[in-house]
């Protein structure tokens, strides 16, 4: 998280987790002083691997992406 705040605003980071870990994850970045947006904090339907949740997370941005 910290090394992405080197390159990019908070409200520019997602975060891809399951729905067990939603408000641990939220937590510590709360506790790291950087309070994330909730709608950055997206909830894989079903836990898979490293390449779907960025596949989903990609496709998430992409549905609520105001780019065309």
């Amino acid at each position: 998280m910290l090394r992405c705040l080197e390159v990019s605003d908070i409200s520019e980071i997602f975060i891809v987790t399951n729905e067990a870990q939603k408000f641990y994850v939220i937590g510590q970045i709360e506790e790291l002083g950087h309070p994330i947006p909730t709608e950055n904090v997206l909830i894989e339907p079903e836990a898979k691997n490293t390449l779907p949740a960025i596949f989903f997370g990609m496709k998430e941005i992409e549905r609520n992406s105001e780019i065309p």
